[in-house]
């Protein structure tokens, strides 16, 4: 099996137990945080999220079994984000991924910011705007983007 499908076998087996229990409501979390950002109003999305705690980052402190489970849960979103029909960029994954960390009883704050690059109309660029999920050290999803965004919502999970 050296082809696609042994490829795609070999990652699957070396993953944790965790994570391919995952999978599944990872991809259907997914579904459905992609559903929602498209067709929901931010001020309602906000509700659906937690409670907001404004421009101020967050990192919640979390236990090592949440972050053992923060983790599973950043390998599950990361790899079902491939395999969707849809658009899976940065916010509707961390969208997904505050989902499942709800559901598993994680702390955790999703964040969403702008570039540090300020956007200028003479040099024609663009804001370039991000989602990312903190527990505790791990980023779940989006990367470690505080040093390159600047925080403008963050969102705790209650």
């Amino acid at each position: 099996m050296t082809g696609y499908i042994g490829r795609k076998l070999t990652v699957f087996w070396k993953l944790s137990v965790p994570a391919k229990l995952l999978l599944l409501p990872a991809w259907l979390s997914l579904c459905v945080a992609a559903g929602i950002f498209r067709f929901v109003r931010f001020g309602r999305l906000g509700q659906l999220l937690g409670r907001n705690i404004g421009a101020g980052a967050c990192c919640p402190l979390a236990s090592p079994a949440a972050v053992d489970r923060a983790i599973a849960i950043s390998s599950a979103v990361q790899i079902v984000s491939r395999y969707t029909p849809f658009r899976s960029d940065c916010v509707p994954q961390a969208i997904a991924g505050q989902f499942l960390c709800r559901a598993l009883n994680v702390p955790s704050a999703l964040h969403f910011g702008v570039g540090n690059r300020v956007a200028s109309a003479v040099s024609g660029e663009s804001m370039q705007a991000h989602a990312w999920l903190v527990v505790g050290p791990i980023f779940v999803t989006g990367g470690r983007s505080f040093k390159t965004h600047t925080t403008t919502a963050c969102f705790v999970a209650r």
